[in-house]
């Protein structure tokens, strides 16, 4: 059903949505707690949108995921070929389309900040939790962020440090991969992630190339205040995902790379095995600068998807209400065609029935005539026959009579002959 005069009314203002885009800073660990209040208003949000035929499931991992069966149903084609959106006001269908695409992006978008935000923070909590199971008696700073005085441009923020009397362990948490992949380490130390069927998924950063910065960084840094050391700086790079497998192609590598859960019993080994190269005193001084000089952590960018949605929703109810309004003009204008095609069917119908009842008793009619002729036609025939039956009996009874006329001639003769009245 095409309703033109509708279509202005969905043109100009659904064509382009303009999103608020609010966008603040905050650390790591605030983000990944904002970011988990967005989830439950989000989906507060989207589960407003059942009305509209549109539901939202949510995975066990927190991955939300729009089910557009009110689309789909739109779409579907029908047996007799076309679709439903046929039979939909012009226009609503493509802007419909529009509108969920934008929707299904920011809540796309929403989903890979919180993945990736609570992979990074349940990655470093385990290297956390690993590290206090051993109860190491030695000074652990978390998101130790350092800044040159030659550069102040230039920061390095380091996952955990541990300071002991054997070594300075400097360590970076990755939660790379899922379940099944496996991260190869080349010769030349290029780290990439294949998937179960070791197929290549994607290059990885080189977290080598991350320490070996820090490590270079923080003595810088002990340098430019003159703390004199001579504790080896070990870098460690903890892998949390223990769904992953890890493959060296080369041992020339700086550092160990090891599961996240096995950090805290690997220092608490090489302290075991190592003698004391330092005194308590240093241990202390280098853990009092550290934490005096750090800079605060480091803030990341977060969007307020939830304004986003909200206004992404608010404009999709409109246009739903909208095509309601109108849909139901549309099925209005439709029910009077259909009635009228109803009617028009069925004085087709009884034409038809009229017509065909004139055939049946034109062709009764022409039956009743032609069984009356072979009735008549019969009588005849029968009527032919019985005086021709007559005529052969007549004929059969004057022969007869006939021959008994003969029979009497020829005895009179015979008589009249024997006699001699006769020659």
């Amino acid at each position: 059903v095409g309703i033109k005069e509708f279509i202005p009314k969905i043109e100009g203002k659904f064509k382009h949505i303009s999103l608020p885009y609010a966008i603040s800073f905050m650390t790591n660990e605030d983000r990944y707690n904002y970011l988990k209040e967005q989830q439950n208003k989000i989906s507060a949000v989207l589960n407003q949108l059942d009305a509209c035929g549109i539901s939202v499931k949510t995975s066990q991992n927190g991955w939300m995921a729009l089910d557009l069966y009110a689309m789909d149903e739109l779409t579907d084609p029908l047996p007799n070929g076309g679709h439903l959106c046929d039979s939909v006001p012009s226009g609503y269908a493509d802007t419909l389309q529009h509108i969920l695409r934008l929707l299904q992006k920011q809540v796309d978008n929403f989903n890979y900040d919180l993945a990736t935000t609570t992979k990074g923070c349940d990655g470093e909590n385990k290297t956390i939790n690993s590290l206090k199971a051993v109860s190491l008696n030695y000074p652990v700073l978390h998101n130790i962020r350092l800044e040159s005085s030659a550069d102040l441009n230039y920061s390095a923020e380091t996952d955990t440090i541990v300071i002991t009397d054997r070594a300075i362990f400097l360590i970076e948490t990755k939660n790379y991969g899922g379940n099944g992949d496996i991260i190869t380490v080349s010769n030349d130390g290029r780290w990439t992630l294949y998937d179960g069927h070791k197929q290549k998924t994607r290059n990885l950063t080189n977290p080598y190339k991350q320490v070996s910065d820090h490590i270079f960084f923080i003595k810088k840094f002990f340098e430019e205040h003159n703390i004199k050391i001579d504790l080896p700086i070990v870098p460690i790079i903890a892998i949390a995902n223990d769904d992953v497998d890890i493959k060296l192609e080369t041992t020339d590598i700086m550092g160990k790379v090891l599961r996240a859960d096995l950090i805290g019993t690997y220092i608490l080994q090489y302290i075991e095995s190592t003698p004391s190269k330092t005194t308590k005193k240093t241990m202390s001084l280098i853990d009092k600068v550290l934490k005096e000089e750090k800079l605060p952590p480091k803030q990341y960018k977060v969007i307020d998807y939830c304004e986003n949605i909200k206004t992404v929703c608010i404009a999709l109810v409109e246009l739903f209400e909208l095509w309601q309004e109108d849909n139901n003009q549309a099925l209005i204008i439709k029910e009077k065609e259909r009635q009228k095609r109803k009617e028009e069917r069925q004085k087709r119908k009884e034409e038809q029935e009229r017509k065909a009842f004139e055939e049946q008793q034109k062709a009764l009619l022409k039956a009743f005539e032609k069984r009356q002729r072979e009735i008549q036609e019969a009588k005849d025939l029968e009527e032919l026959e019985k005086i021709k039956q007559e005529e052969q009996a007549k004929e059969k009874a004057e022969e007869e009579k006939m021959n008994k006329i003969l029979a009497v001639a020829e005895g009179v003769g015979f008589l009249m002959r024997f006699f001699g009245l006769i020659e």
